[in-house]
């Protein structure tokens, strides 16, 4: 028996936690270099997209950064963000801004310690599987 309240109501769950998430890894990296434009940079073009089309979020992360990164995330690897190619988002509708995101918070996450890149590696994971249940 397949309930449609059942199954939007399950996605704007996952959408909202996913969302949190997000907000706590950047503040993650915000507190840490809280003067630092390319992560207010990155911050304001991800809140863009969170107002604009908060689907496109989860919808490229999954695409994009989780299922390319697959094994990395599960072994709490989080170098893909520092070290990987995101040329992939060039020709995605809306993924330069992602990308430009990602490569401005390259430089500020490769000077944080392994105990806060540890907690940002959960973070990932936690959204890698709130957009997989997200999509299923």
């Amino acid at each position: 028996h397949y309930n449609m309240d059942t199954t939007v109501s399950r996605k704007i769950i996952y959408m909202k936690n996913f969302v949190k998430c997000l907000d706590e890894f950047i503040n993650i990296i915000d507190n840490k270099f809280p003067n630092d434009v390319d992560v207010t940079y990155a911050r304001n073009g991800i809140e863009k997209i969170k107002k604009s089309n908060p689907r496109i979020l989860i919808e490229y992360w999954l695409n994009y950064v989780y299922l390319p990164n697959k094994v990395n995330i599960h072994n709490n690897d989080i170098s893909f963000i520092t070290d990987g190619d995101h040329s992939v988002l060039n020709g995605v509708n809306g993924g330069t801004k992602v990308r430009d995101a990602i490569f401005r918070l390259k430089e500020p996450i490769l000077k944080l310690d392994e105990p806060i890149k540890n907690t940002l590696s959960v973070y990932m994971l936690n959204m890698s599987k709130l957009s997989i249940l997200y999509f299923s």
